[in-house]
């Protein structure tokens, strides 16, 4: 019961520090050198030069269209276990949308 606890009350501060360290690295490292990354930072990144429009604008825009498709692929089932959770005693407590628990056995 304690590790469960711990996992869910820690992945927002886990998170947290990875958006903080990639911010790190793509500010201190990346624009700084020159360099452009690769995927959809590198898209965002040649936008920014090419456009003047700032970074930290266009990251969120060129992400949202795969943050609706993969709402729209996981969005029902994260709904059912949200709803499953807040039907179990103590299910309220739980934050994180998909952990292991969620995944069922053998899974």
């Amino acid at each position: 019961m304690r590790r469960r606890i711990c996992t869910s009350s820690s992945t927002p501060a886990l998170i947290a520090l990875g958006i903080v360290s990639a911010g790190m690295g793509l500010k201190g490292f990346l624009l700084s050198s020159n360099f452009i990354d690769g995927g959809v930072t590198g898209v965002s990144m040649l936008l920014a030069k090419t456009t003047r429009v700032p970074l930290s604008v266009l990251l969120p825009v060129v992400n949202l269209p795969f943050i609706a498709v993969g709402y729209r692929q996981m969005g029902a089932r994260v709904r059912r276990a949200q709803r499953a959770r807040h039907r179990r005693p103590g299910g309220v407590l739980a934050t994180v949308p998909l952990s292991r628990r969620d995944a069922g056995p053998g899974r």
